[in-house]
Parts: C-alpha cells; sequence; structure tokens
C-alpha cells in the first residue's frame, strides 16, 4: 500500500469518494450555501467559479470600453488644438512624399522608372515602393483627420504637462500623420515610443535624445533616409508590416546601440552586404528578425554571417533553399562565420532534406536549429 495521501483530504475508506465538506469550507455567497444545504455542493461551487469569471470579464470589457472613450477623447482634444497645425502637417507630408519620390526642390524627378524596361530584383521593389507613393499622392483629402505629432501632442497622450515627466509615449493608432521632428527633442527623458499603425517615419524621431525603444509597425514606411547622427542610445527598432526596400536597411547599420531589430513583413529581397565606411556594421546587434519577406537564396546568409554580436537570426517563411557554405577571407582565416549565433530559425522555407542545411554545423557557438514546415 502506498504511504502517499492527496492533498485533498482522500480517504482510503470511503471507496474513492471525497468527504462532503462543510459549509464553512464554501465561498460565501448566499446562494451557494443555500443550495449546499440542499445537497447540491459541487454544483454551489461551479455556480460561484462561474459568477466569479462573469464578474471579472464585465470589468474587464468595462475597462477596454472606458479606455476606447478616453483614448477618441483625448483624439478629439487634439484635433481641435491642432487647427492652426493643419498647414504644417500638410507641408510636412508633401515634403515626405516628394522626397519618397526623388523629386528635388525644383520639381524635377531624379530617378524614373520605365515600365517598358528590364528591372533588376531591386528596382522591382523600388518600383512597388514608388506605385505605393503615388497611391498615397491622392491621400490629401485625408490630411483633415491626421494628426501632427509633436510635443505638445505627447503631453495630450500621456497625460502630464511637462516634457521632463514623459517616459513612454503610447501613440498607437492615433492617426498621426507627420511628425515635426525638431520639436520632439524637447522630449530629453523619453524613452520609448509605441507608435504602431500610423504614416510616421523612423527620421521623424532622431532628434529624441535619449530613445531607447522605438515600435513604427504597420507606419506605411516606404524609405530610410539618413539617420545623421541621431539614435544614439536606441536599442530595440521594431519595423515590422511596412514596405521597406532592401537598399535602405544600410542606413541602420550605424546605429551604435541597436540590440534588437524586426524588420518582418517588409519587401526584402536581399540583406546589404556593403556598408560603405563601416567595419563593423551594427556592431551590438544580438537579434535580428526577417521573417516574412522575400529572401532567395544564399545571400542573406554571407550577408548577416559577419555581424560581430548576433546571437538569434530569424528567417522564416521566405524563399531559401539552402545553407550555403560559408568561407572565410583568406586575409583572416581565423574568423568564423557568425561567430557568436546560438539560434537561427528556418521554419516554412523551401529546404527538403537534412542535406540542405548542413553547412550550418561549422559556426562555433550554434545551439538550435529550427526548421519545421515547408513552402
Amino acid at each position: 500500500m502506498s504511504n502517499f495521501t492527496t492533498s485533498l483530504g482522500f480517504d482510503g475508506k470511503s471507496n474513492g469518494k471525497y468527504p462532503k465538506p462543510k459549509l464553512a469550507d464554501l465561498p460565501g455567497d448566499e446562494d451557494a450555501v443555500a443550495v449546499a444545504r440542499g445537497g447540491g455542493w459541487k454544483a454551489a461551487l461551479y455556480k460561484e467559479r462561474v459568477s466569479r469569471f462573469q464578474r471579472v470579464a464585465k470589468m474587464l470589457e468595462a475597462s477596454m470600453v472606458e479606455e476606447n472613450k478616453q483614448k477618441q477623447r483625448r483624439k478629439e482634444q487634439l484635433l481641435l488644438s491642432q487647427r492652426s497645425k493643419r498647414e504644417k502637417l500638410q507641408k510636412l507630408r508633401k515634403q515626405r512624399r516628394r522626397r519618397n519620390m526623388g523629386v528635388d526642390d525644383r520639381g524635377t524627378i531624379s530617378l524614373a522608372l520605365d515600365a517598358t524596361q528590364n528591372l533588376t530584383e531591386e528596382e522591382e521593389v523600388d518600383k512597388d515602393v514608388r506605385d505605393s507613393v503615388d497611391g498615397d499622392e491622392n491621400d490629401d483629402d485625408d490630411d483633415g483627420d491626421m494628426l501632427l505629432l509633436d510635443s505638445d501632442a505627447v503631453f495630450h497622450t500621456a497625460g502630464v504637462e511637462s516634457a521632463s515627466h514623459v517616459l513612454v509615449a503610447q501613440l498607437t493608432a492615433m492617426d498621426f500623420g507627420a511628425a515635426d521632428a525638431e520639436d520632439l527633442q524637447m522630449l530629453t527623458r523619453l524613452q520609448r515610443v509605441q507608435a504602431a499603425e500610423n504614416r510616421l517615419q523612423l527620421e521623424d524621431f532622431s532628434f529624441v535624445p535619449n530613445l531607447q525603444v522605438l515600435e513604427l509597425q504597420s507606419n506605411l514606411i516606404t524609405s530610410i533616409g539618413g539617420l545623421g547622427d541621431g539614435f544614439q542610445h536606441l536599442q530595440v527598432l521594431t519595423l515590422s508590416h511596412n514596405k521597406i526596400p532592401s537598399k535602405d536597411i544600410v542606413h541602420l547599420a550605424c546605429l551604435p546601440a541597436l540590440k534588437s531589430l524586426d524588420l518582418s513583413y517588409n519587401l526584402l529581397k536581399v540583406f546589404p552586404a556593403q556598408f560603405e565606411g563601416l567595419e563593423d556594421p551594427f556592431p551590438k546587434l544580438e537579434t535580428l528578425i526577417l521573417t516574412r519577406n522575400k529572401l532567395t537564396g544564399g545571400q542573406v546568409f554571407a550577408a548577416c554571417a559577419g555581424l560581430s554580436s548576433l546571437s538569434y537570426l530569424a528567417l522564416d517563411s521566405n524563399h531559401l533553399k539552402f545553407i550555403p557554405k560559408l568561407i572565410a577571407d583568406e586575409s583572416m582565416p581565423d574568423v568564423h562565420p557568425f561567430p557568436k549565433l546560438e539560434l537561427l530559425t528556418i521554419n516554412n522555407n523551401k529546404m527538403a532534406i537534412a542535406k540542405d542545411i548542413l553547412q550550418c554545423e561549422h559556426w562555433p557557438n550554434l545551439q538550435e536549429v529550427q526548421v519545421m514546415g515547408k513552402q
């Protein structure tokens, strides 16, 4: 016979049935106690649990409704306060469109693509981007519902009155159409910005002096320009669900503190391998997420192999068929590919057999490879 007993007070002499609890053991609900007196104590416990769940669900629903109401009130207040800024908003959005289309200040198109010419892969991506920008040219009617993001707008959404008090800005789905980048430098203590589902650009935040986390997913970003000396403290950057072409990734390689970069769900067909003037691109990058792009062949592995700090690389749901053999430069025979990579995920690609991924066994610190599914 076992020496163990259950924590519920099981009585071995009662044919496996639990003893009926006393009324004092039941929840303090009067209906539950009444049912228990009639012998239905299990039903009473169940009823009490269902009732408790329903109360919690109603509280959560009421909280969400109130939060949405407050968010709508803040947006209405911002619209009222920004009527005088409408002209500036439209000017900034027009400048952005002209820049994305390659139009200089004199109105001359500096880069025109002929639909009849043979386009390289990169030019095809550029054409897709410009087509989306051409469609955006007709969005002037929507500017009446767009907001200008400046320090005053951040104060409204954060519920504070001083720039020195703002640490986190929650701006998701607030219909911001452009930003006054120079004015945002007043936010000297701002460390995190959550600004998904707007129409903002990465460059809009380059003047925020101490920004560490920036989330700009689903902002219809079609290009990234030069960032100058901005983002000196930025560690986490999310740019997923945009329309960023491969050639613009080079502007991110100089960010000195960047540790995590999410570029999933974009238009990437290649990952840049050449970074002019940079001996160590992405010097502190540890996590790189390239899921759901259009990457093919083995180029992306060769391009990322030299990233000195990379420990996690996500390449799920692309068009990769194999991992190529990576050969070090003859002048640096002791340099190994992916020197610090520990986790590689390549789920849902076109790799059919084990031989397609064998080359990664030569990477010195690799601990795990995830290969599930096949396109």
